[in-house]
C-alpha cells in the first residue's frame, strides 16, 4: 500500500464525523403505568457523549411479529447523551425529561429495541410475557413501579427513579420492594 493511500486512510478516520461510542447508550429504566407518568430512561455509560441524532426506539407487543416505531429519528434530532448521564422519554413532561411524547405507549408483556443512527439495535429489553426476552424477562411492573436494570445487567422491579441512579440490590439484601430478573 502507499503512503498516500495510508495517509488519506488515517485522515478520513481521524476526520470523520461519526460516533462510535454507540454501544455505550442503554435502556436503563421502563414505567408503564400510571400511564401519566410513563417513561423510558436511556443511560451513556461511556466516557463520552453520543449525539443521538437519528437514532430511534421501536416497540413490539407480546402478540406482534415486527417491531413499530415508538420514538421517532425526529425526536433525537440535535439530542445528546453526556458521559455517564441519563436521558429521559416520557409521556408527560417530567422535571427531567429531555423528550416529552404525548403518543409514548408503553403496555403489559412488550419488547423496546434502541437503534442508532445506522439502524443497529444497541440496546434491548422485553417484560411480562414478551417472547423477545432470552431466557427470561422481568415481570409485568404495578402501578407505580418501573423495570430497572442494575449494575450487574439484571432487571429489578423498584420505585421509579427517573433521570437519576436506579435502586440497587445485593445477594444479602432483605429489602423486599425489589425483584430480581436475569437478563439472559
Amino acid at each position: 500500500m502507499s503512503k498516500k493511500l495510508i495517509l488519506v486512510f488515517i485522515s478520513i478516520i481521524f476526520l470523520s464525523p461519526v460516533n462510535f461510542a454507540f454501544a455505550d447508550v442503554i435502556i436503563n429504566e421502563v414505567q408503564l403505568s400510571p400511564t401519566d407518568e410513563r417513561f423510558i430512561e436511556l443511560y451513556n455509560t461511556g466516557d463520552s457523549e453520543v449525539d443521538l441524532t437519528d437514532w430511534y426506539i421501536q416497540r413490539k407487543t407480546a402478540t406482534g411479529s415486527s417491531f413499530g416505531s415508538l420514538v421517532s429519528k425526529t425526536n433525537f434530532v440535535g439530542k445528546v447523551i453526556a458521559a455517564h448521564d441519563y436521558f429521559v422519554i416520557s409521556k408527560n413532561s417530567l422535571s427531567n425529561s429531555d423528550i416529552v411524547l404525548s403518543g409514548l405507549t408503553l403496555t403489559e408483556s412488550n419488547t423496546i429495541q434502541l437503534k442508532n443512527s445506522n439502524e443497529e439495535v444497541v440496546d434491548k429489553v422485553g417484560w411480562g410475557s414478551s417472547n423477545d426476552c432470552g431466557n427470561s424477562c422481568p415481570e409485568n411492573p404495578s402501578d407505580g413501579r418501573s423495570i430497572q436494570r442494575t449494575e450487574a445487567g439484571s432487571w429489578i422491579i423498584s420505585t421509579p427513579t427517573p433521570g437519576n441512579a436506579n435502586q440497587t440490590t445485593s445477594a444479602n439484601d432483605n429489602n423486599t420492594d425489589t425483584e430480581n430478573y436475569s437478563n439472559d
